[in-house]
């Protein structure tokens, strides 16, 4: 019976451990419509489905009452003001609630799948050279 119970204990504390060293993005990747998060500075976050962007209410000192909202689009990371013109979000939205962490020599993959070219073409010198012999 002791060691069923130290077994569950160290388990459980290896979970709780685990589940506290990983850090899980703020948006989630399979949002609903209407799906509402708050950020740690309080700007709520609503999803629209139909336009593919978050709709986004900045909290400030006087609550939600200013009538700004933003919308991200998560699939670009653009960001346009209510009126549809291309902005930057306001200093009150954390880019850690948008901005996934990429590790800094992690290589980017293109949206065409193949990964990013500098442009430049190398060979290697030598010349293929195909001989046919007829049968």
């Amino acid at each position: 019976m002791k060691r069923k119970l130290s077994f569950f204990v160290v388990a459980a504390g290896l979970s709780l451990f685990l589940s506290a060293c990983t850090s899980k993005p703020f948006l989630p990747q399979n949002p609903k419509d209407k799906e509402e998060k708050e950020d740690e500075n309080g700007n709520r976050w609503v999803y629209n489905s139909g336009g593919g962007y978050w709709m986004v209410y900045p909290y400030n000192s006087s609550g939600y009452g200013n009538g700004a909202a933003y919308n991200y689009y998560p699939g670009s990371g653009r960001w346009t003001n209510s009126s549809g013109i291309a902005t930057t979000p306001p200093n009150s939205i954390p880019q850690s609630t948008y901005k996934p962490s990429v590790k800094p020599n992690s290589t980017r993959v293109g949206s065409s799948g193949s990964s990013k070219s500098s442009g430049k073409v190398f060979s290697s010198g030598s010349r293929s050279h195909s001989i046919s012999i007829g049968a």
